[in-house]
């Protein structure tokens, strides 16, 4: 294992949490778009 491996899956290892954690948060707010979208869309043709 070199150096730069090493070195790569440290800082992949430091920032997957925070990564995740903004992926996770976006990922989200896009649901909750979508599902008032939806809401509204539905409530609108019905």
């Amino acid at each position: 294992m070199t150096m730069k491996n090493w070195l790569k899956r440290r800082t992949m290892s430091e920032h997957s949490p925070e990564l995740t954690g903004q992926l996770g948060e976006l990922v989200g707010d896009f649901l909750a778009d979508c599902n008032m979208f939806s809401v509204l869309v539905y409530v609108y043709y019905v």
